[in-house]
Order: C-alpha cells, then structure tokens, then sequence
C-alpha cells in the first residue's frame, strides 16, 4: 500500500501558497540531496506588494545548491502580490523541501518491515534545518508532540507494518485548530538507519516529507 504523492517541477514556483495555507509545502523532487533538505526564506512586502528585502534564514536552511536559490530569490523577488489582509507591509515566511527524487514513489519491502517494530513506541524527534525543538512521545494508542510551548495530542493506528494513521485531537500549533477530528495516513518509505527513518504523509490531499530519529 502506497501514499501517492504528485510530481512537482522546479520551474513552478507557487511563492505565497503559505501565507494564506499553513499545511501547504513547496516540495521539489531533486537528484542533488542525499534524502531531504530544507531552505527557508524570509521576504517583506512594500505597501505596493512588491519584495523590499528578502534573504536565506541560513540557520535554518541546509539546501546548498547555490544556482537554485538564486533562481528562487530572483523569481521570488520578482513576485507582486495583492492586497489581501495583512499580505502588503509584512514580512512572510517561505519554507522549500528538497527531497531526492528517488523517494518520490518509493515504498519499503516487505522483507524490511521486521525493522520497523522499534518505531511504535518511545521518543523521537524531527531531523532537518527547519527543527529543533519538536519532541514526539510515542505510545501503543497515543502521540504526544510538543514544539516550544504548544503541545499536541494524536490517537495513533498502525494499520500496515509500515503505515499508521494519526487523529488530530488536540492541537496547539496556530493555524492548526481546523484540522481537529481530521486524520492523516503516515507511510514509512525508507529506513535511513535502525532509528531514522523517512515517512510521507498526507492530509488534505496534501502530501508531506519528512525524517523522524528515535531518540529513547
């Protein structure tokens, strides 16, 4: 069983997805990264929409080809956006997935699900430049995450050996308070080592890509 995901192109560039869409993601699927990698941008507005300023958050970014981000500041520089809310005279955040286009469709084999019994209970944390303080608790029927000070609460069902389903029940993240009662498929499509593994998700017909590290 598999969690399709769409084929995105490097040349479209959907800049303010996010402003408006706090699940929405820019993933691109890549042959330069190992398995995933992360650039965040920051970028204001003037009071015409137009980009004043706009830089990498190095500190969280680890992408590092160079052409690319050039052609992603150029475009987004380029970028004129309607007046809609407090879009103009304000800074927004912009987060790029870069993910090695080998994982687009991958799926573990069946002969590798016996490894993954250690990812259904303990500790585990968020592996990438955009994380670092996101904790997960993990038990049989329950999964706890707490970033900084918001907390969140999800029933967790393993419904294959590699897939599970959260249901949201408590969320403190901002922007995230709609998605209670929702539930969202989690697939396990590559063990990176015996504690890392790379997951898919969808919600809202919106795929995601990420690495979880066992830590306890």
């Amino acid at each position: 069983m598999k969690i399709l995901n769409p084929h995105l192109n490097l040349s479209l560039f959907f800049f303010f997805v996010l402003i408006s869409n706090s699940y929405s993601q820019n993933i691109y699927f890549v042959k330069d990264v190992e398995n995933i990698s992360y650039l965040k941008i920051r970028f204001c507005l003037d009071s015409n929409g137009r980009v004043d300023s706009i830089g990498v958050m190095k500190d969280q970014s680890d992408y590092k080809n160079q052409a690319v981000i050039d052609e992603i500041l150029f475009k987004l520089g380029k970028v004129v956006l309607p007046d809609t809310g407090s879009v103009r005279n304000n800074c927004h955040i912009e987060t790029f997935i870069f993910i090695n286009q080998a994982l687009q469709y991958s799926s573990l084999k069946p002969e590798e699900f016996k490894q993954l019994e250690t990812f259904k209970t303990g500790k585990f944390k968020y592996i990438g430049a955009i994380y670092d303080s996101s904790l997960i608790v993990r038990t049989e029927k329950e999964q706890l995450e707490t970033t900084g000070n918001n907390k969140s609460r999800f029933e967790i069902t393993w419904i294959e050996p590699n897939i599970y389903i959260l249901k949201f029940v408590e969320m403190g993240m901002p922007g995230w308070e709609n998605t209670i009662g929702e539930t969202m498929a989690v697939e396990i499509i590559k063990i990176i080592d015996p504690k890392t593994y790379v997951y898919r998700s969808l919600l809202f017909n919106q795929p995601a890509y990420g690495i979880i590290q066992k830590i306890e």
